[in-house]
């Protein structure tokens, strides 16, 4: 028996005692991801749906489109900024050239995006409570059908028609 054949017994032996028991307590969705609370995750995308909505008014008042707003800050492309008005938060150097644009401080655009990604520290650093979206927005958000990364209704149907 050569070492290669030892392991492949050894992982055998493993994967009999604990493979079952590690499906139990590891739940995977799929693409190898684990399982999120649904509670939370609904928490986390409703404070960054609520960041982008303020981010983008904003912009919009300042009479900025999404391209000329990039521009401006030195951002790739509009696609990126728009991503910061939907799907994630802006790093700290963006944060800094899009605050003068939008008519604001660094400082506040810097809090407005710690109060909504991480409420807790926003918290714990300044007294104040960090958005929290209501439980009628949590329930509605779980209710909902799922999303795909676009954000459309997974199932929805789409026109393509002319």
């Amino acid at each position: 028996m050569t070492d290669a054949d030892s392991e492949i017994d050894t992982m055998k032996g493993a994967l009999h005692t604990y493979g079952e028991r590690s499906e139990d307590n590891f739940h995977v969705q799929s693409r190898g991801r684990p399982e999120r609370n649904p509670r939370e995750s609904a928490l986390r995308n409703l404070r960054r749906r609520e960041f982008g909505k303020k981010m983008r008014e904003m912009r919009e008042a300042a009479g900025l489109s999404l391209s000329r707003a990039a521009a401006l800050a030195g951002i790739a492309s509009a696609r990126k900024l728009s991503q910061y008005e939907t799907t994630c938060y802006p790093p700290g150097d963006i944060i800094v050239r899009l605050a003068p644009f939008y008519g604001v401080k660094p400082r506040q655009l810097c809090s407005l995006v710690l109060s909504h990604s991480d409420p807790e520290l926003y918290s714990g650093i300044t007294g104040k409570e960090g958005y929290a979206p209501t439980e009628a927005e949590i329930e509605a958000y779980l209710k909902r059908p799922p999303e795909n990364e676009a954000g459309d209704a997974v199932g929805a149907e789409t026109s393509d028609a002319v």
